[in-house]
């Protein structure tokens, strides 16, 4: 869960590719054990053969199971691979919608007090004081808010 470079990535697909490659080796031989024992198979006509080949067919079924679990093994870790990065994400997202959040009210009050009507008495020493109040206010309150919604 710490290691989310893509060189683990590399070696994650590079791992899927290996586990299925193999299944699909064990599953072609699947075929050839099931040939050896059917009993109207040729070249194996006594029972004290068949055993050692049903011995084998045991083995190989045995290797199966452990492909199969092999595959879940590498699909788990993949989706958890993938779980951890789409977390990071949305955790980066919602610093990102809480920044804009906070910039968006201070633009337009500054879009406000920053349009040039002649005779209005938004170009005083206390009008800026108003402004920057009133920016600090909604950015309290936003954060507030967040904080409350549980997203801080």
């Amino acid at each position: 869960m710490r290691n989310d470079s893509d060189r683990f990535l590399e070696e994650l697909i590079h791992l899927k590719k290996l586990i299925f490659a193999l299944g699909r080796i064990v599953d072609q031989h699947a075929e050839v054990f099931a040939t050896f024992l059917r009993p109207d198979f040729a070249l194996i006509s006594g029972d004290e053969v068949a055993s050692y080949f049903r011995d084998l067919e045991n083995r190989f079924h045995r290797l199966l199971d452990r492909c199969d679990s092999l595959r879940e093994a590498v699909r788990g870790a993949f989706d958890i691979y993938v779980s951890h990065v789409s977390h990071r994400t949305n955790h980066v997202m919602k610093i990102l919608t809480v920044v804009s959040t906070m910039l968006l009210p201070a633009a337009i009050i500054l879009s406000f007090f920053g349009t040039s009507f002649e005779g209005l008495p938004l170009y005083s020493e206390t009008a800026f004081w108003v402004m920057v109040a009133s920016i600090a206010l909604v950015i309290i309150l936003a954060l507030l808010m967040f904080r409350r919604w549980g997203w801080l």
